[in-house]
């Protein structure tokens, strides 16, 4: 079983969009596929999740969040019955322009 949850890492929203579609490509549209909105700091200004407790029960951060990024698009890019899904299917739809 796989636990997903937090790690020493901290990014601004726009870094991780950009490192999804580096990993997703095409990275020449990354200006095509972000869109930026009106601020909302009453719900954007940080997202954290605490790992102090896990951490006194010995647990350690064993997957790097680069590594785990590359690892969850790999496992969204074909289902385990082998057919694509949505967000390959869209970025094939954005290639056909």
């Amino acid at each position: 079983m796989i636990y997903n949850i937090g790690g020493q890492n901290e990014f601004p929203n726009i870094d991780v969009a950009k490192a999804l579609i580096k990993e997703l490509g095409p990275e020449s549209q990354q200006d095509a596929l972000l869109t930026f909105v009106g601020d909302r700091a009453f719900n954007d200004l940080r997202y954290t999740i605490s790992t102090d407790k896990l951490e006194a029960l010995g647990w350690k951060e064993e997957t790097s969040w680069g590594e785990g990024l590359k690892k969850t698009v790999e496992c969204t890019r074909v289902s385990r019955t082998g057919t694509e899904t949505s967000a390959r299917l869209w970025l094939r739809t954005q290639d056909k322009g």
